[in-house]
């Protein structure tokens, strides 16, 4: 994420456009989440490319004592972050770097998620990668994106709410994010190259939604 474009501004627009639908986007997926793994106390969570932190939030709501770690490539983001996990009551460490080369050792995370990142990354596979490597044996990563192949139908109705929810800007960007994703399968052939297993490719409105644990 650029922070000669994502100004400070355009930062807190961003979270304050998407605020009114987490309870029907990052809650729905974190309830997704929860269904496939093993919820026991003091797991460590890195949410990747965070922006405001609401998935992550959403997800800690069922977790007891977790360890959450935000990264994003901006700083302005980490810092809304911050101040979300606040009125969420939750302490959170950050991480910033990009997604392309995550500041954080290998093998640290028990749960790793990704949402709507790879469709504007400059090297997707190479992300890919880099999730794979902070998880440690046995943990679980998900990745959430705009799917190539995911319902038109759905996107557009997504971008009517986001235009009455955050307005013009907000639906534009959503519509170029859209048209911008790429297949799910390439992104689970990534995750083979990297020898994950149990990779579940669901197609779920205008995303994807993969799951997969590393071995």
């Amino acid at each position: 994420m650029s922070e000669q474009i994502w100004t400070k501004e355009l930062c807190r627009k961003y979270a304050d456009g998407l605020r009114p639908i987490v309870k029907y986007d990052h809650g729905r997926i974190a309830q997704m989440i929860i269904k496939k793994i093993e919820n026991k106390a003091d797991l460590v969570v890195v949410d990747i490319a965070s922006g405001p932190g609401f998935l992550l939030l959403e997800l800690s709501k069922y977790l007891e004592n977790p360890k959450l770690i935000v990264h994003d490539s901006s700083l302005l983001m980490l810092e809304i972050a911050g101040e979300e996990a606040a009125k969420y009551g939750k302490e959170i460490l950050t991480c910033e770097s990009p997604a392309e080369s995550i500041n954080l050792e290998n093998d640290v995370a028990d749960i790793v998620v990704c949402k709507q990142l790879l469709h504007e990354a400059e090297n997707p596979e190479l992300v890919v990668s880099e999730i794979c490597r902070i998880m440690q044996k046995g943990s679980k990563g998900f990745i959430i994106d705009f799917d190539k192949e995911g319902s038109k139908t759905a996107a557009i109705m997504i971008r009517i709410l986001m235009y009455f929810v955050g307005g013009k800007e907000l639906s534009k960007s959503f519509w170029k994010s859209f048209t911008s994703g790429l297949q799910g399968n390439i992104i689970v052939q990534y995750l083979k190259t990297n020898n994950m297993t149990n990779v579940e490719y669901i197609k779920s409105g205008a995303n994807y939604f993969i799951s997969f644990e590393k071995p």
